[in-house]
């Protein structure tokens, strides 16, 4: 198994070369994907990318790169003797699900801080001795997450028992989505560039169904800082959001490569909105297979076992070897099968 990485550098998350820079020089920045982990033997089970850290979980262990308390250019194992599926964190604190599906948590980047030990978070399904979580995101003021039999939560929000569940969910900026076992898609949050899909700039407090999704099985869904994707069961990528710098594919204004009209270009899409045929990989025969979003830009695995990406290249994140933002999809690596975005880079997993 192997993982590679291309986008913001600059507290050393990755250590490289130098082979892989930008043809348009930038301290900090990696432009092309540099292989970062390779193993015959352990799996990677999850890859969190921060704006200033890197952690990647594996069957073995967890270790964090970059940033860490206090410290650039860290790198070393942060599982403290846990098993750890998934770890995600902000500028103050990390966690983690367990081998068991228990949610911890520890302080980082906090010298004050009486201890680093990883901690058992209380919630109300500990207590109702309920269920295991399965997925745990965070964005810079909250963190969110999903236990197996389908609640969300998120302080002080906690949904439970709705009919259909929820099975994945996905974390912007300021808004966030969730997946039923039916393939509906529900949003809430900050509306102000239409990345809740529901017709408007408008807010919404509690979770909303995205009705244009209706009648359509999606089944994985991906938040960007204000721009969403969605990926359905027939390899069709569904797009709404914030499209200043191209992330949503459509054509930008912003852009020098952006061939469009002023009537034609697309800067905010309130509504899902299915990219077709003009699309490069639009054809037949592939379909999409994996989708994540950073902060201003899209990646996606095909079936061809290619990777795309698009939108916001200021940090080399889109992978094609230069800084320069693309509003149509861009071939930059094969033999990839799943793509995972941080803010402002993307990390790409293969087998081969």
């Amino acid at each position: 198994m192997k993982l590679l990485y291309c986008g913001f550098n600059g507290f050393g998350q990755v250590e490289h070369s130098g082979a892989h820079e930008c043809s348009s020089p930038k301290n900090g920045v990696l432009c092309l994907p540099v292989l970062i982990y390779q193993s015959e033997t352990d799996r990677v089970v999850h890859v969190f990318l921060g704006w200033s850290r890197l952690i990647i979980t594996t069957t073995n262990d967890s270790v964090v790169s970059g940033y860490w308390n206090g410290i650039s250019s860290f790198k070393g194992s942060i599982s403290g003797g846990i098993k750890m599926k998934q770890v995600t964190c902000n500028e103050h604190v990390a966690v983690c699900i367990d081998e068991n599906g228990v949610l911890q948590k520890r302080t980082i980047d906090n010298p004050r801080a009486q201890s680093s030990a990883w901690e058992k978070v209380p919630t109300v399904t500990d207590e109702a001795g309920l269920a295991k979580f399965v997925k745990v995101l965070s964005n810079e003021h909250s963190v969110i997450a999903l236990d197996e039999i389908g609640n969300i939560h998120l302080p002080p929000l906690r949904m439970e028992n709705m009919q259909p569940r929820f099975v994945a969910i996905a974390c912007g900026k300021e808004h966030f989505m969730a997946l039923t076992n039916e393939g509906k898609v529900y949003s809430w949050g900050s509306g102000s560039r239409g990345q809740l899909g529901h017709g408007s700039v408008e807010s919404c407090e509690n979770p909303q169904e995205i009705e244009d999704l209706g009648g359509i099985n999606i089944i994985q869904i991906a938040a960007g800082g204000w721009h969403s994707c969605a990926l359905s069961e027939s390899g069709d990528v569904y797009v709404w959001g914030w499209n200043e710098s191209g992330q949503l594919g459509l054509p930008c204004r912003n852009l020098n490569d952006s061939s469009c009209k002023s009537n034609e270009c697309v800067s905010i899409q309130s509504e899902p909105r299915l990219l077709d045929h003009a699309m490069p990989f639009s054809v037949d025969e592939v379909n999409v297979t994996s989708i994540a979003c950073g902060a201003r830009h899209t990646a996606v695995t095909l079936d061809d076992k290619s990777g795309w990406s698009w939108g916001w290249n200021g940090c080399g994140q889109l992978g094609t070897g230069d800084r320069r933002s693309h509003d149509a999809p861009v071939c930059v690596i094969q033999d990839v099968e799943k793509v995972m975005c941080g803010a402002w880079s993307t990390a790409w997993l293969s087998n081969y």
